[in-house]
């Protein structure tokens, strides 16, 4: 069993990222793309992320730990035009996508309302 971000974990999750497809972890003092969940819809507008991908902005703002990453992404409204600064191996990657519902739980699963 995998156990997302809370006491049990060791590196805590950007649980709002999830609704986009991404499981963001802290890892060695940076903001990681740990894992991708790939039957989420979101469309980007820009090369999509991929596992192992660094995440250093979102909305242009800078972010280095989970809690300053969900901080900004709650702050955004569904549909808003959301945009994200990745490092790939040491580029710069700029993509963006629209901000999804949340993910509702259902008798222990994720589901993604439609």
């Amino acid at each position: 069993m995998m156990i997302i971000g809370g006491p049990q974990s060791d590196n805590p999750t950007a649980l709002s990222m999830i609704s986009c497809g991404m499981i963001v972890a802290e890892k060695e003092g940076s903001l990681i793309i740990d894992g991708l969940i790939n039957n989420m819809l979101v469309e980007f507008d820009g090369p999509a992320p991929q596992e192992g991908d660094l995440v250093i902005k979102i909305q242009g703002k800078t972010v280095k730990t989970t809690a300053e990453l969900d901080e900004v992404f709650d702050e955004l409204k569904i549909g808003d035009k959301t945009t994200l600064t990745l490092s790939r191996q040491g580029d710069q990657i700029k993509t963006a996508f629209k901000k999804p519902e949340p993910p509702t739980a259902s008798g222990g699963q994720i589901k993604i309302k439609k």
